[in-house]
């Protein structure tokens, strides 16, 4: 074979992405890895299911498909921005309403979608676990009684443990999404979304306060007044919290009924802590004096107690104004007490026909 021929041959081979085109703009120039870059950066707003994860995490979480090294990369080099400022710092946490712009190429990561566990992970007990956690199912929401000490997410790559998003397929009949979070300590009732749509508008209204959450506490103390709205800031942000004591037992613990109008990490610890001076019982980022006379050790005395949100149907505007619902455009779904905190309720004597409502 001659020469001529080998060279109209390797004309008609795909041409690698050329390494001196790097810095050029359009789709057809390449980056520093080789990656096609696109001529628009890639921006994502943080949702309330992601408030506090690490800078790289939420790129990583947003964009399944870049390597880590390359997330690294970028920050260092100052080209990913938060709200329109430069973040040199990969352990920086984004919090709720939050923009993250960067690299255009990153958006080459969205067309792989997310490694989630195929249901062979999820063992038969496993599975026959999650699905007694069901609460709730329509066609486009969910809802599920998450136990205390499952994590929503993984919060490190070296974290092994099971968490709550890992272990959604086991419920079948399609993919779910987290749209919030509980803390790790705390369980009860989590809405997902059974479709991206149903996502985004269970994420507005969640900032437009359209979703209701009723939690139970238990404290160490008696709060002053009998009812009230704690508004004290958590890491400068707005942090807003309406409650109201249910029971009493004389002044050594009072069962408080919790609102919380605004999704702060640790939002009801601090506000109990900071706010009334009466923390929450087991707490360990707030930690109390037992009391001699009914001490009470173990896990912390909090859960989701309740969660009320605007039916979905096909046609639901993300738009819709609270004032316009209905009782019947509403879905209200009650979450069981934990075992560990019905021991304790029992133990103290208090009673849940006390409550606004009872199962």
């Amino acid at each position: 074979m001659n020469r001529t021929t080998l060279s109209r041959i390797s004309s008609l081979l795909p041409r690698p992405f050329s390494t001196s085109a790097r810095g050029a703009s359009g789709p057809s120039s390449a980056s520093s890895n080789g990656l096609p870059c696109a001529t628009q950066p890639a921006r994502f707003r943080v949702s309330l299911a992601l408030d506090r994860v690490r800078l790289d995490r939420f790129i990583k979480h947003s964009a399944p498909g870049l390597p880590p090294g390359l997330i690294h990369r970028h920050i260092r080099q100052s080209r990913v921005l938060i709200n329109g400022r430069v973040e040199r710092s990969r352990a920086t946490p984004v919090r709720t309403e939050d923009v993250i712009t960067f690299p255009g190429h990153v958006k080459l990561g969205l067309t792989r979608r997310k490694k989630r566990p195929p249901p062979d992970d999820v063992s038969l007990s496993e599975a026959m676990l999650v699905r007694g956690w069901l609460l709730h199912r329509d066609a486009r929401t969910a809802v599920l009684n998450k136990p205390p000490g499952l994590p929503v997410i993984a919060h490190s790559q070296e974290n092994t443990s099971r968490t709550l998003e890992q272990l959604l397929c086991a419920l079948g009949s399609g993919r779910y999404w987290l749209v919030h979070r509980l803390q790790t300590q705390v369980g009860g009732a989590v809405l997902v979304a059974r479709d991206v749509g149903a996502a985004t508008l269970l994420a507005d209204y969640f900032r437009t306060r359209m979703v209701t959450r009723l939690y139970w506490g238990l404290v160490a103390g008696v709060p002053r007044h009998k009812k009230g709205i704690i508004d004290i800031d958590i890491s400068g942000q707005k942090a807003i919290t309406k409650y109201r004591v249910v029971q009493m037992v004389d002044s050594h613990y009072a069962w408080l009924e919790f609102e919380p109008r605004t999704g702060r990490s640790n939002q009801l610890s601090a506000h109990c802590a900071e706010g009334l001076g009466t923390p929450l019982v087991g707490d360990t980022i707030y930690p109390h004096q037992q009391d001699r006379q009914h001490p009470i050790t173990g896990a912390l005395q909090l859960c989701s107690r309740s969660i009320t949100f605007p039916r979905l149907t096909q046609n639901s505007a993300s738009r819709s104004r609270k004032g316009t619902r209905t009782a019947s455009d509403l879905i209200t779904v009650h979450a069981p007490l934990p075992l560990h905190m019905k021991d304790t309720w029992k133990r103290l004597g208090l009673q849940e026909r006390f409550a606004s409502y009872s199962d």
